[in-house]
């Protein structure tokens, strides 16, 4: 099962993003509980980045979840600056159609963060659609690895080759 970071505003849509969530697809990072995110941004900026960046670690993947206001949170921008800089492989879904737990939807926010984006219709969209998306932008570290051991491979081969070519130049010479 995929480890995910989901970025998103806290107070304007928590409850859909816990129904991502809760929904049992990837393992997603626990959310605080308003009173432990108050607690985590009273303690300063450099708190705050440094929860963020020890929840980042060990994922395989970020997402956005865009509601109406993402594109204006400050630490949202410093998540996905923070999962480019780690090389995480990141994407958004918009959530503006999900309805929050009055059963309102909200307007479609903003993807200023250049990174590709689904159009979430609803949660069960979500639910048929999220392990694909994960699959489609996180790499297949099996064959990365094999990838690489194919590179090493090839290149322990030519030095060796190399080496014996150099080794029967002098003899001849």
């Amino acid at each position: 099962m995929k480890k995910v970071f989901y970025s998103f505003h806290y107070a304007l849509d928590n409850w859909r993003v816990n129904q991502i969530r809760n929904m049992g697809i990837v393992e997603g990072q626990r959310i605080c509980e308003p009173n432990e995110w108050e607690d985590i941004k009273r303690k300063g900026d450099k708190n705050i980045a440094k929860w963020i960046d020890s929840s980042m670690q060990d994922c395989d993947c970020v997402i956005v979840l865009i509601g109406e206001q993402t594109h204006t949170r400050k630490w949202i921008k410093y998540e996905v600056k923070k999962a480019k800089e780690l090389n995480k492989p990141i994407f958004a879904i918009f959530i503006h159609k999900l309805k929050d737990s009055n059963s309102k939807t909200s307007k479609k926010g903003k993807n200023v963060f250049g990174i590709k984006a689904y159009e979430a219709k609803d949660f069960s969209h979500i639910s048929k659609n999220l392990e694909s998306w994960i699959d489609e932008n996180t790499p297949n570290k099996k064959l990365l690895l094999f990838g690489i051991s194919a590179f090493m491979i090839l290149l322990f081969h030519n030095q060796i080759k190399s080496f014996w070519n150099h080794l029967l130049n002098k003899s001849v010479a």
